[in-house]
């Protein structure tokens, strides 16, 4: 069973940098005065199923200041809106989100569902 604040996987052992995590959908629109991307329900983010495909944004250190990066992972495991998914393709950021990356997240890391 998955903890209740899911981490990455890699964090958690050390092969991520530590100022790089998953951003809430809260966080990502608590500071957004305008944005085009529409929030997905609770309800949708909550039920996401397995081969589904999700979309999650992460935060990433880049010297002074952190940079957002979404990517696409594929959702192999899901309970209870709590998953575990496999990174569809690598950052542009850092070297250290590649594709197949084994990632563990909640609904409220999920910004859009494909």
């Amino acid at each position: 069973m998955l903890e209740k604040k899911p981490i990455l996987k890699k964090l958690a052992t050390g092969h991520l940098p530590l100022a790089t995590k998953l951003v809430t959908v809260d966080e990502f629109f608590a500071d957004k005065e305008f944005c085009y991307l529409s929030i997905f329900s609770l309800a949708e983010r909550e039920s996401v199923q397995v081969g589904q495909h999700v979309k999650l944004i992460f935060k990433i250190e880049d010297g002074i200041e952190g940079v957002e990066e979404k990517l696409w992972v594929e959702v192999s495991w899901a309970e209870n809106g709590y998953y575990i998914g496999k990174l569809l393709d690598g950052s542009n950021r850092t070297e250290n989100l590649s594709a197949g990356d084994s990632i563990d997240f909640s609904f409220e890391h999920i910004i859009m569902i494909w």
